[in-house]
């Protein structure tokens, strides 16, 4: 996964293959968010967001009302001396429901942060995504009945549950992908301190990167960009003079 002697295109295609591995990380928030205030709200994924994996029309056919339903007759299932466990059981389930909801907004939070920093900063953004959509590449194809015990089981998968499962494994394979991809040659970036990048490069760096004797680079290899020294050069001065002054 890990690529060497990047050239400024390749930094490019890096730096698109980060956006879009952490971009696709936002997917679980959009849908799951809203239950970290409002678990109960996940009838709306049952109502609106289920039902056209199998081509059924969404509908507002599960109520907050019949939940409630539900879960007292999930009580009342249980047997009598099992009651205290069987209540936390349910607890439990619905409050599972709230902490992914908070960690997937944390995780959202931090996408939207990551994607304001140089491509070689990103690098602990893409292993969180890359682990997380690896372990939901599992989930998933658990879900659509591949990937056998490594995937774990979910003894209750409905039609539509299947369906995620299939449609959501690929997704998250290429999510993993592409985190690691990143994650492998995110510090090797070329970037510029001025953040000027390939596609629109500063007056230094659109000279020819050997006329300064240096290569781009960033702050875990220690290299130097063309324009770095040049930059604390004063500003009157054409940026071809300062950094030809800056040479050694």
């Amino acid at each position: 996964l890990a690529f060497t002697n990047l050239s400024p295109q390749d930094d490019m295609n890096i730096g698109v293959i980060s956006a879009v591995g952490l971009a696709m990380g936002l997917a679980p928030t959009l849908i799951h968010g809203v239950e970290g205030f409002f678990p109960m709200l996940a009838r709306w994924i049952v109502n609106l967001v289920l039902p056209p994996f199998t081509l059924m029309a969404p509908s507002w056919t599960l109520t907050y009302d019949d939940q409630i339903q539900m879960l007292e007759a999930a009580l009342k299932a249980a047997p009598a001396e099992k009651a205290r466990q069987a209540a936390d059981y349910i607890f439990v389930v619905i409050f599972e429901q709230q902490q992914n909801s908070a960690a997937f907004l944390g995780v959202a939070a931090a996408i939207c942060y990551g994607l304001t920093l140089p491509v070689e900063d990103r690098t602990l953004f893409h292993l969180c995504l890359g682990v997380i959509s690896i372990f939901m590449c599992l989930a998933n194809a658990g879900n659509a009945g591949i990937g056998g015990l490594l995937a774990g089981h979910h003894p209750k998968v409905s039609a539509n549950g299947f369906m995620v499962g299939v449609i959501f494994t690929p997704f998250w394979a290429v999510a993993a992908t592409l985190n690691l991809i990143a994650f492998f040659n995110a510090d090797q970036a070329q970037t510029c301190p001025r953040r000027c990048g390939p596609s629109s490069p500063c007056a230094l760096c659109s000279l020819p990167y050997a006329a300064a004797g240096r290569q781009w680079g960033n702050a875990r290899t220690r290299r130097v960009a063309p324009c770095f020294e040049a930059s604390s050069m004063p500003t009157v001065l054409p940026p071809q003079i300062a950094m030809l002054l800056s040479l050694k």
